[in-house]
């Protein structure tokens, strides 16, 4: 699949990385806390 705005590709990669630190320190935040 080709993708044919890179500006849009480009937030969504920053959306992503967002997504996924937040849910990294979600969850470590967690089970600190459960601990």
């Amino acid at each position: 699949m080709k993708r044919r705005d890179t500006k849009a590709d480009a937030a969504w990669d920053e959306v992503d990385m967002a997504l996924l630190a937040g849910g990294l320190i979600g969850l470590t935040f967690s089970v600190t806390r459960h601990t």
